[in-house]
Order: structure tokens, then C-alpha cells, then sequence
């Protein structure tokens, strides 16, 4: 008669876990918990956009990535037609289906020509906004702009991905600073704080769920005594505070060079500096061209003037 074998004992290592949670089931049960708190059981929406020069799409290895971004220099540099360019090659992305634009009109001075060169279909009016449009919202108030950023960005069930232009931060204001007197004072650093709180709330859920955030603001000059004296190294000197330095992931900084005399077409040579977020001890410097007088979109070889050329 065979013999039976004994049965098998259970480690004295296995005994003693007995009963207790594993950290990998204590990390599931503590994310199902706190749901509204963390995007990780949320899919991410990789995604990159295009310019439409190649020097500069190579300089960004193929093109700008989701998330939040600042484009600063000098008045009339580009940076608006820049930030256009942009975002009509990621509304041609699928045919435009479920991508939005969502342009913020602070400064008043998207002027119908802008329009119509930048080969985007623009309205007012939100029941006309559908898919591949891009939505004016004229209001240069900060709790109003923001706002309604973040709520389309946070509250977002048919999972619409946006490309927002603020166009610019330095003509906003903080609604109780609106209401007062031209003799009151405005709040120091008010809408830097703002920008800070609002970038804070969003800049995670714009890279995770595939939306654009381009913020604009010019170049501003300090006032010294004495040239020579020491001073702290700052890290830009713009609008919105230094919070931009944090949680965007691309500064684009326009600046002017001399103009090529070798065409009859008016062209102004710009030159982008492109730093990224981190620490780093370069910045790329691609040159092109931006055409700057030419007429109806139809009339640009690429469908829209004030567009980016090699």
C-alpha cells in the first residue's frame, strides 16, 4: 500500500503575513479612495504639435507636447501669429474631431486681418462652436479668464482636447482692482499670484489629458540706479510671475534681427530661444521668417500669412 505523503505546511514567513495587506492592494485601495485627488486611473493623451518651420519643429524634437506653455519679447515679435501657427496645425489633427481652440482676446487686438491670415476659423458665439473652431472669450479679468479655463480643463466629459492662447497676461487684471478708482492702487504681484494658484490647479491635468496652454506676456524692463551694482539673477522678466518657470514645459522668446533685403516680399527674421522647464546651461536659437504683409489667407503659400517659413 503506497504511502501518502504528508501535507504540506504553510512557511513560518507566510504565517506571519497572514491577514496583512499588500502594499500593492494598500496602493489600489487608497487611490480608489481618493479618486478626485490624483489622474492615475486616467489613460494619457500623448500628442504633439507641429510648426510650420522645420528649423523650429527640429529644435523641439518634432513639434510642442501637451501641457503649459509661455511664448514672451518684444511688442509685434510674433509671438501671437506664432501661437496661431500652432494651434491651426493641431486643429488639423484628425480632421479637427474633438479638438477645440479657445483663444482669451484680452488686449482687443485680434483684428480681423490676424484672422483671416491665420487660416482658423474663429466666433463669438458659443453655439457656433463646434469642432475645429476656435473660441473668442473677450475679457481680460483673471477670475473670469481662469475660470473658465479650468473648468473645461477639469470638467470635461466628452473628453474635448483644447488649445488655449492667453493673449496676454499683461493686459489682465484682477476683477477688484476693475473696480476701483484710477487713483487706488492695484494689488502688487496680484495677478502673478493668480496665475500661480491657477497653473497650480491645472498644469497636471493639461499635460495628462493632451490640452495646449500658451501664455503671452511681453517683455519688461527694470529701472536701475546704478548699472554696475550687483543685483540677484532672475530667471525672466515678463508677467505672471515666476511660477511660469515651474510648470511650463517650453518658453519661446521672440526677439528681432535684421531683415534679409534679398526678396521684394517684406520679411521680418525672428529669432526664437526656446528653454525648457529644467535646469539647463543651453538654449536653442533657430532663425525664420515671418511673413508680415501679406493679404487674404488665400494669397500665402501655406494658406495663411504671418505664418512661420524655413
Amino acid at each position: 500500500m503506497a504511502k501518502s505523503s504528508p501535507a504540506k505546511t504553510a512557511p513560518k514567513e507566510a504565517e506571519e503575513t497572514e491577514g496583512v495587506i499588500s502594499p500593492e492592494a494598500q496602493a489600489l485601495s487608497y487611490l480608489k479612495a481618493n479618486k478626485a485627488d490624483h489622474y492615475n486611473f486616467e489613460e494619457e493623451q500623448t500628442d504633439i504639435t507641429p510648426t510650420s518651420s522645420l528649423i523650429c519643429t527640429a529644435a523641439m524634437d518634432g513639434g510642442v507636447r501637451p501641457g503649459a506653455h509661455r511664448a514672451l519679447g518684444l511688442a509685434a515679435g510674433g509671438k501671437t501669429s506664432a501661437t496661431l501657427d500652432m494651434m491651426l496645425n493641431f486643429l488639423r489633427k484628425d480632421d479637427g474631431k474633438g479638438r477645440r481652440g479657445f483663444y482669451v482676446k484680452s488686449e482687443g487686438r485680434l483684428s480681423p486681418e490676424v484672422m483671416a491670415r491665420s487660416g482658423i476659423k474663429f466666433t463669438t458665439d458659443p453655439e457656433q462652436w463646434k469642432d475645429g473652431v476656435c473660441f473668442i472669450f473677450e475679457s481680460n479679468v483673471f477670475e473670469a479668464v481662469f475660470g473658465f479655463m479650468g473648468d473645461l480643463i477639469r470638467n470635461n466629459p466628452t473628453k474635448t482636447r483644447y488649445f488655449f492662447i492667453l493673449d496676454s497676461l499683461d493686459m489682465m487684471a484682477k476683477r477688484a482692482d476693475l473696480e476701483k478708482g484710477l487713483e487706488d492702487a492695484a494689488q502688487v504681484a496680484g495677478g502673478a499670484l493668480i496665475t500661480s494658484v491657477f497653473l497650480k490647479k491645472t498644469s497636471a491635468a493639461l499635460a495628462k489629458r493632451g490640452h495646449y496652454c500658451w501664455f503671452i506676456s511681453q517683455v519688461r524692463d527694470s529701472i536701475k540706479i546704478n548699472p554696475y551694482e550687483k543685483s540677484n539673477p532672475r530667471q525672466g522678466m515678463s508677467s505672471g510671475g515666476h511660477g511660469f518657470w515651474t510648470s511650463c514645459r517650453v518658453s519661446a522668446t521672440t526677439s528681432f534681427a535684421k531683415p534679409p533685403r534679398t526678396r521684394a516680399v517684406k520679411l521680418s527674421v525672428t529669432i526664437v530661444a526656446f528653454v525648457s522647464s529644467r535646469a539647463t546651461t543651453k538654449s536653442m536659437e533657430p532663425r525664420f521668417a515671418i511673413r508680415s504683409n501679406m493679404g487674404a489667407a488665400e494669397e500665402h503659400p501655406f494658406g495663411a500669412s504671418a505664418r512661420w517659413q524655413s
